[in-house]
């Protein structure tokens, strides 16, 4: 018989590993990340070396990066709770095909 967690439908064990991959490599590049405008470092070294960067630019991207995120969060939970429900739909369906598949079979049995 099988235990209560592998019973489940969603594969619990590929969700944790790609998020323990996303929060490795967001450690491993939050270096390279520091991309924030409004960072009195990079302001000054940006003025320092010649005024080598766009802070218009960097304040567009981040507003767009920053509304962009609620959509993408809430979009992608929705899909996969589709998925989730189309599978568990298209399972529940096979399971009673069978069962009725079966059911005729012992009618047929029976009958003879």
């Amino acid at each position: 018989m099988l235990d209560r967690w592998q019973r489940r439908s969603f594969p619990w064990h590929r969700a944790l590993t790609v998020t323990l991959l996303c929060a490795g490599a967001t450690l491993l590049l939050a270096g390279v990340a520091e991309a924030c405008p409004n960072c009195k470092n990079a302001i000054s070294e940006q003025v320092a070396n010649g005024g080598g960067g766009d802070p218009v630019r960097g304040f567009y991207y981040s507003i767009l990066f920053m509304m962009s995120m609620p959509f993408l969060l809430v979009g992608s939970f929705t899909s996969l709770m589709y998925v989730q429900i189309r599978k568990a739909r298209r399972a529940a369906q096979n399971q009673q095909a069978t069962k009725a598949a079966l059911d005729e079979e012992v009618r047929q049995a029976r009958g003879n």
